[in-house]
């Protein structure tokens, strides 16, 4: 009898292990818990190996992120730098690719060419990687006949800690003469479910011989509390250009509420210049948009309705891309009366504007009250005084 008792309670404390640590469970779990962070910094070592590298190329980086609002596709902005010089820019419409050894770069804009900026956004392994669902895993897949999930039986350690071992198989393409086959591992903190550890490896057969490419990013260090916004911040920038001296776009500022908004000078279409002190003891709202951005384009009703709410606010609408006939034909359209400046390349670098549409709320003395990017469900309620 007591023998029976051991192995029925043995065998209930089996399935209850079992059940906990099912790896679909602990994939979701994951997941959902990498979404509730507001953002943070991490260091971490990233490998790399190409199909036709002999042995993989190994450097250190730094990187910090932070929640972008409103922001459903690419919901972090990061920022990495890495010990070669090299470093990537991601905010929620641009992605910058830099290069230490000849100071040049890439520019990659989700408005306008989003297959690539999802694919450089992948290859810049923006750990962790389940911030980025739709390139690295979906959750929709754990289903699918041609996804294994498998858990690690030996337990695995990352920054000290205990870790879950999960390897995600792809087989669609191996099933294919001369597929590939795919392999995705991660570890995951058995304590916060935050993934600490991610590698892909990629097999493809050629005849009788077998090419593998792997990448593999491994945390070094984490902290979860928030960077100021400021780490992300770069000058407006045409997506479609290569350029060179990028790195000299790159600036660590402190424009955030509470500090006096930088004075600009510009050309109100249809009426003189104008400058911030030239608004003195109104408040002033400038909202920032992109031709090339939709959501900056969406967002133009809202800013008209704002302007007729709040007779006692000047609304200034700043074109970042847009000739002074374009602007105009775009207001015409849309049957807009706010006013204007169009070209303003200038205004955005000063207001270290990163994404289209921006808002800058500023009050009587010139102070700024917020600072606002991307247009989501409450922007206009959060542009209230």
């Amino acid at each position: 009898m007591r023998k029976t008792l051991t192995l029925f309670v043995f065998l209930l404390l089996s399935i209850s292990v079992f059940a906990q640590e099912d790896p679909k469970e602990v994939l979701e779990k994951s997941f959902r818990e990498c979404l509730n962070l507001q953002g943070g910094s991490f260091k971490m070592s990233v490998s790399k190996k190409a199909f036709n590298d002999k042995k993989p190329v190994t450097v250190n980086s730094d990187c910090n992120f932070l929640e972008v609002n409103g922001d459903s596709l690419s919901p972090y902005k990061f920022f990495t730098t890495m010990n070669n010089g090299d470093g990537t820019l991601c905010t929620s419409n641009d992605l910058v690719q830099l290069k230490g050894s000849d100071s040049t770069g890439i520019i990659y804009s989700r408005s306008s060419n989003q297959s690539i900026y999802r694919g450089a956004f992948q290859s810049e392994g923006l750990f962790p990687p389940f911030f980025l669902p739709q390139v690295v895993f979906s959750l929709d897949r754990i289903q699918q006949t041609t996804f294994i999930v498998r858990m690690g039986k030996e337990e695995e350690e990352a920054l000290g800690k205990p870790c879950f071992k999960i390897q995600l198989i792809d087989l669609i393409r191996a099933t294919q003469p001369d597929g590939q086959r795919q392999e995705k591992t991660f570890l995951i903190d058995k304590q916060t479910y935050l993934p600490v550890e991610y590698s892909e490896k990629t097999v493809m057969k050629l005849g009788n011989d077998s090419l593998v490419k792997e990448n593999k990013f491994k945390l070094t260090e984490f902290n979860p509390a928030s960077p100021h916004d400021s780490t992300f911040a770069l000058k407006n920038i045409p997506p479609h250009f290569r350029l060179r001296n990028i790195l000299e776009t790159v600036y660590h500022h402190h424009l955030k509420a509470g500090v006096t908004a930088p004075d600009f000078k510009g050309k109100i279409i249809g009426a003189d210049s104008a400058t911030l002190k030239s608004f003195a003891g109104k408040k002033v709202l400038l909202c920032f948009i992109s031709r090339s951005s939709y959501a900056g384009l969406k967002t133009l009703n809202t800013i008209q309705k704002i302007q007729n709410e709040n007779k006692e606010m000047e609304v200034l609408l700043v074109g970042l891309d847009a000739s002074e006939k374009d602007l105009t034909e775009l207001m015409k359209k849309r049957n807009m009366s706010v006013k204007a400046i169009s070209d303003s390349e200038n205004i955005g670098g000063a207001y270290f504007i990163s994404a289209s549409p921006s808002f800058v709320l500023i009050d009587e003395k010139g102070i700024i009250k917020k600072i606002e990017t991307g247009f989501g469900e409450n922007t206009e309620t959060d542009l209230r005084y």
